[in-house]
């Protein structure tokens, strides 16, 4: 059985893999990252991996409760 923070992970995972394949993010001082890259850090549970799930929660809880439109 899995819990809640497994089931947002699928989720951020999925949003991730929706991306265009030659997209590139930067996080600032930690780096520049390619849709893989952000797949694998979440996957393997980075701390980079670990900030992306949390943004990503934090975006889907804030669109439930209508903050951005």
């Amino acid at each position: 059985m899995s819990n809640i923070k497994d089931d947002f992970k699928e989720i951020v995972i999925k949003r991730l893999e929706a991306m265009p394949e030659n997209v590139r993010v930067s996080m600032g001082s930690l780096g520049t990252f390619s849709r893989e890259e952000l797949i694998d850090n979440v996957n393997k549970n980075t701390t980079i991996g670990k900030f992306i799930l949390e943004m990503q929660i934090k975006y889907m809880r804030s669109m439930t409760k209508g903050f951005l439109e």
